[in-house]
């Protein structure tokens, strides 16, 4: 791949919370930089979860998270709980880093593979996603109860 942008993947931090708080809310999801700040904090103090931020040209272009887990039928499996790249870092090679850096980590965690869930809507992520390996194994409703 040849590009012309130096991308960074390294850990988020809480100086991040306002970058990560705002990628989110571009994919739909709003929250505030002080939840993404109390949130991050409970996510670094387990050794199996995490989130990591691109930088492109020294700013915060996307950030991904995940996690891997043992489950009963499966032995390890790093899920991409979150993967967001901004408006002006897609098409530049920043998601493709961060899944990149996604699947050593898991492989430093002993899972065997990645799995991800993609918003039906989000087609170009599918397209995307298909042309990194991954294939479609499921359609499904999701489900949410609050308590």
């Amino acid at each position: 791949m040849n590009m012309t942008h130096e991308i960074t993947i390294r850990s988020a931090n809480a100086s991040d919370a306002i970058s990560l708080a705002n990628l989110s809310e571009q994919l739909g999801y709003p929250v505030t930089p002080a939840q993404i700040t109390m949130r991050l904090e409970k996510i670094q103090q387990d050794h199996e979860h995490a989130v990591f931020v691109a930088e492109l040209d020294g700013r915060i272009a996307g950030w991904v998270e995940v996690y891997a887990r043992t489950i009963l039928v499966d032995d390890g499996v790093t899920e991409i709980e979150g993967l967001v790249v901004g408006a002006d870092g897609r098409g530049r090679g920043v998601g493709r880093a961060l899944v990149a850096y996604s699947e050593d980590w898991a492989c430093q965690h002993g899972c065997t593979h990645v799995y991800l869930r993609s918003n039906i809507i989000r087609e170009a992520a599918h397209r995307f996603y298909i042309s990194l390996g991954f294939q479609n194994v499921k359609t499904q409703k999701a489900f949410l109860k609050k308590l």
